[in-house]
């Protein structure tokens, strides 16, 4: 089992062997399996699609944060898809 911190770092121990459940979003209660990706912290998990739902209700309220966030992503490397070269 692979999960990803908050801060990026895999974590490489099996999470679902201490708590005898395979791990799932704490929010929508989907698996890894379920989703692209399952980002644990100290305890919970968020995956990508409660992420994305967060970053819409933010930007919904606050439009101003929302342009800064599209501005943060732009200046991000992109990773090529597993193939490409």
């Amino acid at each position: 089992m692979e999960a990803l911190s908050a801060k990026g770092v895999r974590i490489e121990e099996d999470i679902a062997s201490t708590s005898g459940a395979e791990p799932s979003c704490s929010f929508c209660g989907k698996t890894q399996a379920d989703v692209l990706q399952l980002i644990a912290s100290a305890g919970p998990f968020i995956c990508n699609e409660c992420v994305q739902l967060c970053v819409g209700i933010i930007g919904t309220q606050n439009p101003a944060w929302l342009d800064q966030h599209r501005q943060f992503l732009g200046t991000l490397p992109l990773k090529p898809r597993d193939g490409d070269e």
